[in-house]
């Protein structure tokens, strides 16, 4: 595989992961890439940042 993961830090409570690909990859690697990533991303509002238990995204917090 040749990509490059240039970020993955957190954003408005969810996950951000953000990479590089070659141009060599085939469209559809590249979409299943992208798919799997904004799965991941929507799944990080639902899990506990510090223990990894199911929970929700809160808004009410400072």
């Amino acid at each position: 595989m040749d990509f490059e993961v240039s970020q993955v830090k957190e954003k408005f409570g969810t996950l951000r992961f953000y990479f590089h690909l070659a141009e060599s990859h085939t469209r559809e690697f590249t979409d299943q890439l992208y798919d799997i990533v904004r799965l991941w991303e929507e799944r990080s509002a639902t899990v506990c940042e510090k223990c990894g238990n199911p929970g929700e995204q809160r808004t009410d917090l400072p």
